[in-house]
């Protein structure tokens, strides 16, 4: 093969490959900025470049060998080729049915956005935009009803990894802060049904008020691009920090803190 040919075949190898990588690559690069550790998210980005490497590589030592192979044994792989198929085809169905873990709403267009150029940290210092829901014990909730008080608003899911990991911490500053009895109030905003929310939040005994966001309405006004997304709401009503991804507990602690 010349350098020609060479470059024409890797040109078109890329561009039947790019699809398959960019939606695995772009599931890792958003998992790691969800990350506080800057170690972590090294070592997801390195396990994924050694497990991409390790076929070409393997390919190229062995390409004569594996070549033979293929050639002395056609009829072995024609049918390797129609199990792969059915495996893939599986795993689709899989994906599709098991509402459990992959919910298509959360794949296409589980959070509505707005059209519009401004950043999501355009909304800092500004008036947090109030609503009125029901939270999973069928009270009333909206930030005019704690007006002078610290508000600790968190938009989550129940599929969300990240979120799941941060609940904990947060159920710990609920209780910390007075339940909501004192300067500081806890609110969750979810965007599942209602029924599925509080089974959630029963099982694993969070107690925090959370409130059901069926129209997705207040992810529309807070502009939600992911999950987990926190706000610190000042006194005055203004948004003074936000937090997009993952957070310890010392950095809630650390941002209602300052606020307060």
């Amino acid at each position: 093969m010349n350098p020609l040919m060479a470059f024409i075949l890797g040109l078109t190898f890329s561009f039947s490959w790019s699809p398959c990588v960019g939606p695995a690559l772009s599931s890792i690069l958003i998992t790691i900025s969800t990350l506080e550790s800057f170690d972590s998210g090294i070592l997801l980005i390195s396990c994924y470049t050694i497990g991409f490497i390790i076929p070409f590589i393997i390919t190229g030592l062995f390409s004569s060998y594996i070549l033979n192979l293929i050639k002395n044994n056609q009829s072995i792989v024609k049918y390797t080729n129609k199990i792969m198929g059915i495996i893939i085809i599986l795993i689709g169905l899989f994906s599709f049915f098991n509402t459990n873990n992959f919910q298509l709403k959360n794949y296409s267009e589980s959070i509505k956005t707005q059209n519009n150029q401004n950043s999501d940290f355009d909304l800092k210092n500004t008036i947090a935009p109030d609503f009125n829901l029901t939270n999973q014990y069928g009270a009333p909730e909206s930030l005019s009803l704690y007006k002078n008080k610290v508000i600790f608003l968190n938009f989550w899911a129940t599929w969300c990894p990240p979120c799941r990991n941060e609940m904990p911490h947060i159920q710990e500053l609920y209780e910390e802060y007075g339940e909501n009895k004192k300067d500081v109030i806890f609110i969750g905003v979810n965007n599942e049904s209602q029924q599925s929310m509080s089974q959630f939040l029963e099982n694993n005994n969070y107690s925090f008020p959370v409130v059901t966001d069926s129209t997705e309405e207040v992810l529309e006004k807070y502009r939600i691009r992911a999950f987990p997304t926190t706000f610190i709401i000042g006194k005055d009503g203004k948004i003074r920090e936000i937090i997009i991804g993952e957070a310890s507990k010392k950095t809630m602690k650390k941002y209602i803190d300052q606020t307060k």
